[in-house]
């Protein structure tokens, strides 16, 4: 492990270390990166340029999660669907809500990052933002994923019964609703991930922040 020479400043990330001890002239293993991690951060893969470390999420996973999840959810309700009570539209409804703030928020971001509103200054948005606005579209398609899968399963049984059981007509417009919510709520998220696509901040915004963009 290196020690920092003593005329760095004390609490500078490692990069600015290596500037006061090398500059230009400095070997490479001590010349300053312009790929700086905070003292204390994990280091973060090399992407390409203009790209962020973090992975958007792949439709074809979430079509599958659906399916299987879909799968699950028809031979679970095959076996207890006299047990349990109707379906509401109370799910579907929270399920609209969601996509609808995730698919405002990808506009209000895409604006923002098109504008090139990004940095630290009060009237631009933190890169950290972003970070979690990332994070949040992620979490979304996939949550918007299993409720899918489990809708299209409860509804395959429904249609199947549906000419037999008064209870499985009568859940079938609730549940209709619900996977077409459960839809727009994958790709909401998935939307989300997309506009968070922003071009890395300058050096000064990467040395006061925790997100790490690759160049």
């Amino acid at each position: 492990h290196r020690r920092p020479h003593p005329s760095a400043p004390v609490g500078a990330p490692t990069c600015l270390r290596a500037q006061a001890v090398g500059g230009s002239g400095a070997p490479r293993s001590v010349r300053a990166s312009k790929h700086c991690v905070l003292v204390g951060q994990p280091a973060v893969p090399r992407g390409r340029r203009g790209e962020t470390a973090m992975t958007s999420t792949k439709p074809t996973y979430l079509v599958a999660t659906a399916l299987i999840v879909g799968l699950g959810a028809f031979m679970l309700i095959w076996r207890f669907y006299g047990s349990i009570p109707g379906f509401n539209l109370t799910l579907p409804v929270i399920l609209i809500v969601l996509a609808v703030i995730c698919t405002v928020a990808g506009f209000i971001i895409k604006k923002r990052i098109a504008d090139n509103e990004v940095g630290q200054d009060r009237s631009q948005i933190h890169p950290l933002t972003i970070a979690r606005c990332f994070v949040m579209g992620t979490s979304t398609a996939w949550f918007g994923s299993i409720c899918a899968g489990s809708y299209s399963g409860i509804a395959v049984y429904l249609w199947i019964n549906y000419s037999r059981l008064i209870a499985a007509r009568e859940d079938t417009p609730a549940v209709i609703v619900g996977l077409i919510a459960a839809i727009l709520v994958a790709a909401s998220g998935v939307w989300l991930e997309r506009c968070c696509g922003a071009p890395p901040p300058n050096d000064e915004d990467t040395q006061s922040s925790n997100v790490v963009w690759s160049s």
